[in-house]
């Protein structure tokens, strides 16, 4: 976790997405559902935008902190 993550957390999203629209004709609760899928694709988008926060592991690297000038 870290600098990459929006990085990684669009590439999850991205394939949860044509997961998503290969698999919905099963429809949303069926035994083959989509549920699970949506349920990622929602974690990977809250990621992309929220960030790693304070499990990233440079979260307290010099070039990541603001310096009062």
């Amino acid at each position: 976790m870290g600098l990459f993550t929006p990085l990684a957390a669009a590439g999850v999203l991205g394939v949860m997405a044509n997961v998503i629209a290969l698999k919905y004709r099963a429809g949303f609760l069926a035994p083959n559902g989509v549920e699970l899928e949506v349920a990622y694709a929602a974690m990977a988008f809250a990621a992309l935008f929220a960030g790693p926060g304070r499990a990233a592991l440079d979260y307290n690297r010099a070039s990541t902190t603001s310096h009062p000038s």
